[in-house]
């Protein structure tokens, strides 16, 4: 149970409910401590007066405090499960009442789920903060640290998807830090291909240690800029290396198609999607390839690769051939449908190609991997798969078992 102060020297209760109701996800409702219904709608809210991140929670519900003498259901023109017509009696409307407490919740839903993993489903989480933060433009000084499942401190702000599902959840793609939990060890050579803001770069560098190293490539220069404040935070920094330059199969520089630094996704740059309608913005990198790399750093091993470059996959293992037959390193790669075709490729396309230079592949989860065949297989949204040099006597439909 949350608990709103009141103007008075009692505090009253503010109750969670569950039900259906139109303009809030399928299972939420929030109950005024009058006990009458109280249902914001994303139509109601008007972006030019929101209250700005940086202010205190705590200024947030003080309109709403002050304005309790009134039954909510007469203030926002809501009865029951119903919602009236509009009428003059919306002037009564708080906009930054119903704004706040669209955050409020968000903030219940954080802090509340964090130590069981969550709430669930998870589109209640992805709901919240669509409406509560959304329509922000972020600022510099609106970030706050936040430390994620695996003890990584992370630069945050619940306007981009990727941060608002550490700070909901504890991590982003689960099923792989519990992969790499289980193959990387110290003193293990790893490289983080499209990086981001860190997350799974911070988790390798605290696997591998000190005796170890993790080269993380980002492009993105607003990203890599994130990227390199959260290292700076970390215990492990010393083990890592920003590149901010794409994996590519040449060398030399390319323009990249990317989403403006304001929209929530941020991990959808593209080195040939045009397609996308968020890639607006034209960014001129420089690329490089993995045996460059490799050879540029006189790299004596390399232990597993992390691939998330938004089809760009079947290039990078082009540039690394030489690479991956020389070290045999395991490869985490994401299979998308949609972005491979833009690089006129396609899943089984990427599978036969880790065929063809002796690599088995496997789907996996919080389980474990399972062997993945080329055939009978439909990827139909995005998926990481896992990847490995194949062992001669081994069953590979039991690899998962090792």
């Amino acid at each position: 149970m949350f608990w709103n102060r009141g103007s008075g020297a009692s505090a009253k209760p503010l109750k969670i409910a569950l039900a259906n109701w139109s303009g809030l996800p399928s299972g939420l409702r929030m109950i005024s401590p009058h006990g009458v219904a109280r249902s914001p709608t994303a139509s109601a809210l008007s972006r030019a007066t929101r209250p700005n991140l940086s202010e205190p929670l705590e200024a947030y519900d003080r309109p709403f405090r002050t304005q309790q003498a009134q039954p909510l259901s007469r203030r926002i023109g809501f009865s029951g499960t119903s919602v009236k017509r509009p009428s003059a009696e919306l002037q009564h409307v708080s906009i930054p009442d119903l704004f706040s407490m669209t955050r409020i919740l968000f903030w219940l839903a954080v802090y509340v789920g964090r130590p069981f993993g969550g709430i669930r489903p998870r589109r209640i989480v992805h709901w919240l903060a669509q409406r509560a933060y959304g329509g922000t433009i972020p600022r510099d000084s609106d970030f706050r640290w936040y430390r994620d499942h695996w003890g990584s401190e992370l630069l945050l702000h619940p306007h981009y998807f990727l941060d608002y599902q550490i700070m909901a959840f504890g991590e982003y793609e689960p099923s792989v830090h519990r992969l790499i939990e289980r193959i990387v060890r110290p003193g293990m050579v790893c490289i983080d291909g499209g990086a981001n803001i860190g997350s799974l770069t911070l988790h390798l560098a605290s696997l591998v240690g000190q005796s170890g190293q993790v080269f993380a490539f980002e492009p993105m220069p607003h990203l890599a800029s994130r990227l390199r404040k959260n290292i700076a935070r970390s215990s492990a920094a010393s083990s890592i290396s920003v590149q901010q330059c794409a994996l590519s199969r040449a060398v030399g520089a390319c323009t990249l198609n990317a989403a403006p630094d304001t929209h929530p996704n941020q991990g959808m740059a593209s080195l040939r999607n045009r397609n996308n309608a968020h890639l607006v913005s034209k960014i001129d990198v420089e690329t490089t390839t993995l045996d460059k790399f490799v050879d540029s750093r006189a790299l004596e091993r390399l232990d597993l690769i992390k691939l998330d470059v938004q089809g760009a996959e079947p290039w990078v293992i082009e540039g690394g051939i030489r690479t991956l037959k020389r070290f045999s390193p395991d490869v985490i790669t994401e299979i998308s449908p949609t972005d491979l075709e833009s690089f006129e490729s396609s899943p089984s396309q990427l599978i036969r190609l880790f065929n063809a230079i002796g690599y088995d592949c496997f789907s996996f989860n919080d389980r474990g991997p399972t062997f993945l065949r080329t055939v009978g297989h439909r990827f139909e949204v995005a998926e990481n798969i896992y990847c490995r040099r194949r062992v001669p006597g081994i069953r590979r439909d039991l690899i998962h078992s090792e």
